[in-house]
């Protein structure tokens, strides 16, 4: 892109009389200049022929371009012979409209190349009379820099442009430097009072349009009064609007026109490294955070803020809650668990919501649902659960009913936590039945009846010729004795041997093989016992045999006879004898006395 002149004639200065002591450029509207700088196209216009001219008079000469590129008459009121959707510059003749299309190329290629003859575009902006400017300049000065009447006093450096002919691929406009056609720069710099940090050179590729900008760092873009950006890859695009973090943008307007301190809130900051804040007085200051929307804050990172004052200030890895156990989930799997920063529509703090309206349903997992979606829920969630008992009298249990268990008798116990949902159903220590009936067998009022086992029965117990086990020593009369017990005797008999009977002469012999020199056969109150049947046994100096009753009856009656004196023996008891001894005293005379025993009878002799 070639550098615009243009010159404007003197019957154009009563239109521009409010604006005379502002310089070409400055007309220019910041739209334009941005479009001019971001499209990098060039400014399509047209050679204008001879035939095409024609003279209105030998004052009011024009000539036209697009307007769509560079616009001077942006904002005024200008008539229908100078506009009609163009750019008009004054010269020498008047011309008509250049079309759009194709003639935009080789009019660049013959106007703004050295080798062309055609008039230069200029205009120049004359003193405020109708008088024509008082200077003049050929075609190739014109084509290099502004010709200004002297009574405008204003600064008459160029500002260059893309130049896209010499493979300028980045040039920069900035105030000053004169013709930049050869430089091998890539910055564009245009305003007042722009601070550029010392590591700023002309290959930097930084863009500062603006009045009291601040470049701190290269590869970066500052557009608007005030505006900052402190690290590379940046862009504050707005009044004060500020790019702290490396590769940030700020886009956003603050609205002051004056030097007062900026209240801490008072511009929009993308503080976070790649953070985006957009709208006016905007923060971003988590890494990889965006806020959008006018006083939207993004606090942690990678959270969004979206809508005017919303707040972001919940960082990744926050479970969600879970509604089966009425909190926070343990899964730490990445649908139950954040991995990055919240999005927020609202401040919850401040009590300010949004809807989020046009929501389709979700389908994975980490989707959001929408109401649709839940009311299709609720709709199957009325429908509720069908309770039935042998799949009879089934029911339909609302999500609000209530199921009560009961026993149908004393038999059955029921109960219930206060604190948690846990039935529990319990038999009664006490019940109730008629009849129990297991298989084959039966228990009733009458008794057990085990089929081809045995019966108690209320008559009695038949073992059914089956063994009865676990039965516990007898120790009363009517107690049944065990094995065990049974076992002990025989083994007490066989070991002692006490009553044995010879096989072949069936005599019968009584511990002869057991130890002990007495046999004691008083009964368990130790009361005696009476041994009977015993035959009248040996008497002699060897025998040891025992003597009946009737034996010892009849020894006891021999010897009664054998002492007489009126001695007898009677059921086995002694009568005492009793002895008469008569004696002779000296004189002859006899004397009686009776003595019980023979000795005595004989001492008295």
């Amino acid at each position: 892109m070639k550098k615009v002149y243009a010159k404007l004639a003197g019957r154009k200065l009563n239109f521009f009389r409010p604006f005379y002591k502002t310089s070409f450029v400055k007309m220019l509207s910041l739209s334009s200049v941005v479009a001019l700088l971001s499209s990098a196209s060039p400014v399509y216009s047209k050679t204008v022929s001879p035939k095409e001219a024609f003279l209105i008079s030998a004052k009011s000469p024009s000539v036209a371009f697009p307007q769509s590129v560079i616009s001077v008459y942006d904002d005024y009121n200008v008539d229908a012979s100078d506009q009609e959707n163009y750019v008009t510059a004054l010269q020498a003749g008047s011309t008509l409209a250049a079309s759009v299309v194709s003639d935009y190329v080789s009019f660049l290629i013959n106007t703004l190349s050295k080798n062309s003859n055609d008039n230069a575009i200029v205009n120049v902006l004359a003193a405020y009379s109708n008088s024509l400017p008082k200077s003049k300049s050929s075609a190739e000065e014109q084509y290099k820099k502004f010709v200004i009447s002297a009574q405008n006093g204003e600064n008459t450096a160029t500002i260059d442009a893309l130049n896209p002919l010499r493979n300028d691929s980045m040039a920069r406009m900035q105030r000053g430097k004169g013709m930049q056609r050869d430089a091998e720069v890539t910055n564009v710099i245009l305003g007042n009072d722009i601070q550029k940090d010392s590591k700023i050179h002309v290959g930097s590729d930084v863009v500062a349009l603006g009045a009291k900008i601040k470049v701190n760092a290269p590869d970066s873009v500052a557009v608007g009064y005030g505006a900052q950006v402190d690290n590379s890859f940046t862009v504050a695009v707005g009044h004060l609007a500020y790019a702290v973090g490396k590769s940030s943008i700020a886009i956003g307007g603050e609205g002051r026109w004056n030097d007062n301190p900026i209240p801490p809130e008072g511009r929009t900051i993308a503080k976070g490294e790649e953070s985006i804040a957009i709208g006016r007085r905007v923060r971003a200051d988590g890494k990889g955070s965006i806020a959008f929307g006018a006083y939207s804050k993004a606090k942690v990172e990678t959270s969004v803020a979206l809508g005017a004052e919303s707040v972001a200030n919940i960082a990744a890895g926050v479970p969600g809650y879970d509604s089966l156990t009425k909190e926070a989930t343990t899964n730490t799997d990445f649908a139950w668990k954040s991995t990055m920063g919240a999005v927020s529509v609202g401040n919850v703090a401040g009590k300010k919501t949004r809807q989020i309206t046009g929501l389709a349903a979700g389908s994975a997992d980490s989707d959001a649902v929408n109401v649709a979606q839940l009311k299709s829920l609720q709709g199957y969630v009325d429908k509720g659960w069908k309770l039935s008992v042998g799949g009879a009298n089934a029911k339909a249990v609302g999500i609000d009913s209530s199921v009560d268990f009961s026993a149908g008798s004393t038999n059955l116990k029921i109960t219930k936590g206060d604190k948690d949902n846990k039935v529990k159903f319990d038999l009664a220590k006490s019940i109730t039945v008629d009849k129990i009936q297991t298989g084959n067998n039966t228990l009733d009022a009458t008794g057990l009846i085990i089929t081809d086992g045995p019966k108690i029965t209320t008559t009695g117990i038949d073992a059914g010729n089956k063994k009865i086990t676990g039965v516990a020593k007898g120790t009363e009369g009517a107690d049944a004795v065990n094995f065990a017990q049974l076992k002990e005797i025989k083994e007490q008999v066989a070991s002692g041997s006490f009553v044995k009977q010879d096989a072949q002469t069936k005599h019968i012999t009584i511990g002869k093989e057991a130890d002990g020199d007495k046999i004691d056969i008083v009964n368990n109150k130790g009361d005696n016992r009476v041994l009977s049947g015993v035959a009248n046994g040996v008497i002699s100096d060897a025998s040891t045999e025992a003597m009946t009753g009737h034996q010892l009856h009849q020894f006891g009656i021999s010897i009664a006879g054998y002492f007489g004196g009126g001695a007898k023996y009677e059921n086995g008891q002694w009568s005492t004898p009793k002895f008469k001894v008569k004696t002779v005293k000296d004189d002859g005379t006899e004397s009686e006395q009776s003595y019980e025993n023979v000795a005595s009878a004989f001492e008295g002799v």
